[in-house]
């Protein structure tokens, strides 16, 4: 489900969407989907600096954390920025 959720972030950049609040919201959504999903984090990072941005205009990171029970996974995914 992580994985999954990461990718619906990126399709979404890919089809216009730059605002890091509405695709981390996308990723939580689709995440809290999951009965015992718990999420410790969702962020999105400018890479390879890994500071904080609002909106993608260059290569970005999206990564999460989520408790299942006593399990915490962890997942990312690279977001190439747009030609």
């Amino acid at each position: 489900i992580l994985n999954k959720s990461l990718q619906l972030a990126v399709e979404a950049y890919l089809q216009g969407e730059k605002d890091t609040i509405k695709l981390i919201e996308i990723i939580k959504n689709s995440i809290t989907t999951m009965p015992l999903a718990e999420i410790d984090y969702v962020s999105i990072y400018a890479y390879p600096t890994l500071s904080e941005i609002k909106t993608i205009n260059q290569t970005a990171i999206a990564a999460v954390a989520v408790k299942f029970g006593k399990t915490r996974l962890i997942d990312n995914v690279i977001i190439e920025k747009r030609k």
